[in-house]
């Protein structure tokens, strides 16, 4: 059973963090004045370490001294370049008290200030992190988009718009915050960026004179098994096709069976030219009523995140592979459901209409992937789980998992005596691989904070399919969920093994997913609303083994009757009636 091994986490060498201070003592020292000769030698070494995992690992008490002397001089009103150049080394920027403006930049350290001002934390370290970095990113790409706008001719600032957009979005749905403002900037700036570049945005379509059906794409950066395409495949999988003509649209071709099937559904399935122009111009000669973006634009920049700016259909969707707004003012509609979407606050989220339809807004259907091959189940014993020890399991990504989520799941631990905590950090779908060993340090100090022994962690390496992934979770007698960005195909996979789950309640969609399938399967109960009473459910359904079972025995039976979530049928015939809406409403004006 591949697990990593907590005692054995790889650190940097010790020798690596000693370099760091000795740089940083270095730039700090060093007189104003003889800072850019000596980074001409020393540039490269610099940089080298600021791209290390240095960062990415819980501070050591022995660099707490010269941090606390960095951001004390950081907070200056016009710190030296050495002082700029240290905090690079031991902070990422939304850890520094301020930041300086381009034009306050020497001109030899801009480049360098500029990629390190774009740069995001895999690993958050301590509460209100994940605030503090949405904080600064609309600050920071504020500025940037005010300066973009102010010198539109600035080869300069179109340079910089292209290189901002690249930023690493991800970290902000870590938080309760309302995104609107963020993401809206950054559609700003990659509109700016795509136009400088030669990009047509807008385009008018020829009034849609056609009688019968409506004509639908499905745009996905590819069809092949993954979250997005499990989540994609019901809106268009019994689509009436006496309604829709459907045409899948593909960045790239995989050729695996579940693309061959997703291809099956459709009336053509094309894959797009190789340059950004060509693709614009193939999917406009379509002459496309409806697009449904079936790609997640909102976390990185993609290829579908460049062709969504543009006017690409008479109507586009964001379908819920977005889970927050995109921004985009190209994009019309939002695809969302009821149980997700607090009604009266929720437009304020979004830039987009929001086109609701009852439930989750959410389906997922495993139509025309094969079972994969799934080995034994792994045993406690070769896991070294006692047998009576209560196992609780998380399939969320550790992007997810948060220092305050980190630490109520410690709690929990130590509320349970012999209880053990299953993590599946990394899957192929979102990475994390690179930050995995910062992850189970931080994890493991929080263990020893609690008064928990380090094994009764188990981090589990991804494996090749997602049913492997199941068959460790049987193992497990109950499933966590992430907050405050919750989980959706890693929580239904609990779901569909009768785990008892434990939710939080939220404010928005991404908040909001798990407490949506709970509410979908008439389980309210099962919705926390504050980390403490998080905490009191997981002891109680751990130490209650008759309410457990009870819990677990109303999830099977919900799960066997086919909630909406599964119904890919109905799912269809709801995406179906909200389409024609969308339609209706620009017809209509």
């Amino acid at each position: 059973m591949d697990r990593f091994d907590i005692d054995q986490i790889v650190q940097p060498p010790t020798a690596a963090w000693e370099a760091r201070r000795d740089l940083a003592r270095v730039w700090l020292e060093m007189p104003a004045e003889q800072v850019a000769i000596r980074f001409s030698g020393l540039g490269a070494a610099h940089w080298a370490m600021v791209q290390s995992s240095l960062r990415q690992f819980p501070p050591s008490d022995a660099d707490g001294p010269i941090r606390n002397v960095i951001l004390n001089r950081l907070s200056e009103e016009a710190p030296s370049p050495g002082v700029l150049l240290a905090g690079m080394l031991f902070f990422f920027p939304h850890e520094w008290p301020q930041f300086w403006e381009l034009d306050e930049i020497p001109g030899w350290l801009i480049g360098h200030y500029l990629a390190y001002m774009l740069q995001t934390p895999a690993v958050l370290h301590g509460h209100g992190q994940a605030e503090k970095l949405v904080r600064f990113m609309e600050d920071w790409f504020g500025y940037l988009l005010r300066q973009i706008e102010t010198n539109p001719c600035s080869k300069a600032w179109q340079d910089v718009a292209r290189y901002a957009v690249c930023t690493q979005f991800l970290k902000s749905y870590f938080t309760m915050a309302n995104l609107r403002k963020l993401m809206t900037t950054r559609a700003r700036i990659l509109e700016y960026a795509l136009a400088a570049e030669g990009s047509v945005l807008d385009f008018q379509f020829s009034p849609a004179g056609r009688s019968g059906r409506l004509r639908v794409g499905v745009l996905a950066i590819h069809f092949g098994p993954s979250p997005e395409t499990r989540a994609t495949l019901p809106a268009y999988l019994y689509l009436d096709r006496g309604r829709f003509e459907l045409i899948l649209l593909s960045i790239l071709e995989t050729k695996h069976p579940v693309e061959k099937f997703c291809a099956a559904q459709a009336n053509r399935f094309m894959v797009l030219p190789p340059e950004l122009a060509q693709r614009v111009s193939a999917i406009r000669a379509l002459d496309l009523d409806i697009l449904l973006i079936g790609t997640n634009v909102t976390a990185a920049n993609n290829d579908i995140t460049d062709l969504a700016v543009h006017r690409l259909a008479r109507v586009q969707v964001a379908g819920i592979s977005s889970c927050v707004t995109t921004g985009m003012r190209n994009v019309d509609w939002h695809l969302s459901g009821t149980y997700v979407e607090p009604i009266q606050e929720v437009q304020s989220h979004y830039t987009e209409r929001l086109l609701l339809i009852d439930g989750t807004g959410h389906c997922y259907d495993f139509a025309g992937e094969a079972a994969g091959a799934q080995g034994p189940p792994p045993s406690r014993e070769e896991l070294g789980i006692p047998k009576d020890a209560i196992v609780f399991v998380s399939g969320a990504n550790g992007y997810k998992v948060i220092p305050e989520l980190q630490d109520v799941w410690t709690q929990i631990l130590a509320a349970v005596p012999h209880s053990r905590l299953l993590l599946h950090p990394v899957n192929p779908y979102w990475g994390f691989q690179q930050a995995v060993q910062a992850f189970l340090q931080r994890m493991k100090q929080a263990l020893a904070r609690h008064g928990v022994e380090a094994q009764r962690l188990l981090a589990f390496e991804p494996t090749p399919t997602r049913q492997q992934t199941i068959q460790r979770s049987r193992l497990a007698d109950i499933y966590l969920d992430s907050f405050p960005y919750s989980g959706a195909s890693t929580l239904l996979d609990g779901l569909l093994l009768g785990l008892p789950p434990v939710v939080m309640n939220g404010c928005h969609f991404r908040s909001l997913m798990g407490a949506g399938f709970m509410r979908e399967l008439q389980m309210q109960e099962l919705i926390a609303d504050n980390a403490q009473s998080y905490i009191q459910l997981a002891v109680k359904l751990a130490t209650d083994a008759t309410y457990r079972a009870s819990i677990g025995q109303r999830i099977s039976t919900a799960m066997s009757a086919g909630p909406r979530f599964l119904d890919a049928r109905d799912y269809a015939r709801q995406i179906g009636d909200a389409l024609v809406r969308a339609w209706e409403a620009r017809e209509n004006g």
